[in-house]
């Protein structure tokens, strides 16, 4: 049908209202059926059903052609009035169905050139492959830095024997620097990714661990500007195994934190006081598990940078509970809710429950339905971030079935 319609158009660009009447039996154009045949040639351009070299012609000409038609008031004209049989149409006469149609082609039209523009935008700024064989889960963070007009990258090899890695690209003169080792065979698995923190006197700080099999982190930190050398590799020792750091500074309190899933597969956080030199003996229970049997809460981080560490958690694993979303802020040892309300000390009254933070998220409640599928009703923390009024803003995935999740 689209084939036979682009062959009887008019020269004009609009479509007869008999259609195969052509000019002869229907001299005036009509806008109504124009606007719907061109709405429905966009929309198969869009869709991928109509090759767009051979069918966007025609539609551009029906579109100017259906732009000519609006008259200086803003009216749609020429749109046929309602009848039983093809009939006259008139430059000062429009129809609701009229202009419903015409601003359903136009919403596919601004869609097929809007797309066209973000080719052209894509072509003149291709898209730049930092790091082969790399990746990264979102759970460590910064995964990224920019230092010194150079993009730093953790990444691990997913192909090999699983190195931890760091890739520099330098900004400014929009080129790859390299590519560095911090440690071979350190596993296929994309939890151990590398985390940076920007020291005082800018040199990077990089930490790392293994998923879940050692009771250790390992750290280094940079030897020259353009961050592909690092010094000594050194250890932080942890009372259970560990995974998944992240390094957030309060200059307030001048700590660095680590935060890492550590005690009884909870969260829980290390301390340095030297800006990542070496760190504290002490590694502190910061978010305690509440669901039945052996859970473990994912939490997402930001830092304002000063004083407060915002803390958006699940209570437990979305494949093993139908789990909800909660948010507290941590500072200075002390828990707080959004409003800047006292919930408790850690040290004094314990790490903090689900339960005694602000529940944004209410999951089902479900169990175990195998490996394979999440629980109904369950969510994934997946970002948090603060603005710069100091709201934090929170992300998260909400799991609807296997084929879709929102």
């Amino acid at each position: 049908m689209a084939a036979r319609l682009i062959e009887i158009q008019r020269d004009d660009g609009t479509w007869s209202m008999g259609l195969l009447g052509g000019t002869e039996g229907y001299p005036i154009k009509e806008t109504s059926g124009t606007s719907f045949y061109a709405y429905g040639i966009a929309w198969g351009i869009n869709q991928g059903y109509l090759d767009k070299a051979t069918y966007r012609p025609a539609l551009m000409k029906a579109w100017r052609a259906l732009e000519k038609s609006v008259t200086d008031e803003g009216m749609l004209g020429f749109v046929q009035p309602v009848g039983a049989a093809p009939g006259d149409s008139f430059p000062d006469y429009t129809e609701v169905y009229g202009v419903g149609a015409f601003l359903a082609a136009g919403t596919e039209v601004y869609k097929l050139l809007d797309s066209e523009q973000a080719k052209k935008k894509l072509a003149n700024n291709p898209a730049k492959t930092l790091m082969h064989n790399a990746g990264w889960c979102w759970f460590q963070d910064p995964r990224a830095i920019i230092q010194d007009g150079k993009l730093v990258i953790g990444s691990v090899a997913g192909n090999g024997i699983g190195d931890a890695a760091v890739g520099v690209y330098d900004l400014d003169n929009k080129q790859l620097l390299g590519r560095t080792t911090l440690k071979a065979d350190f596993d296929h698995d994309d939890h151990n990714s590398p985390v940076f923190y920007t020291r005082p006197d800018g040199s990077l700080l990089t930490v790392y661990a293994r998923h879940n099999s050692e009771k250790v982190h390992y750290y280094r930190i940079s030897t020259s500007s353009d961050f592909l050398n690092w010094g000594e590799e050194k250890t932080i020792q942890s009372p259970a195994n560990v995974t998944y750091m992240n390094l957030y500074n309060l200059s307030g309190e001048k700590t660095l934190y680590n935060l890492y899933r550590g005690i009884d597969w909870n969260p829980t956080y290390v301390t340095s006081k030297d800006d990542g030199a070496t760190w504290d003996d002490e590694h502190l229970h910061l978010i305690q598990n509440e669901v039945p049997g052996v859970q473990r809460p994912y939490a997402r981080y930001a830092g304002n940078g000063k004083d407060t560490i915002g803390l958006s958690f699940t209570d437990a694993h979305p494949r093993d509970f139908g789990n909800s979303i909660y948010y507290a802020e941590f500072r200075d040892g002390n828990f707080y809710n959004v409003d800047g309300s006292f919930i408790k000390n850690l040290k004094k009254d314990g790490p903090l429950k689900p339960s005694q933070a602000k529940k944004i998220f209410q999951g089902g409640g479900g169990d175990f339905r195998g490996h394979d599928l999440s629980v109904e009703k369950s969510a994934w923390t997946s970002s948090v971030a603060f603005d710069d009024k100091g709201y934090p803003h929170i992300a998260y995935t909400y799991y609807l079935s296997n084929l879709n999740s929102g």
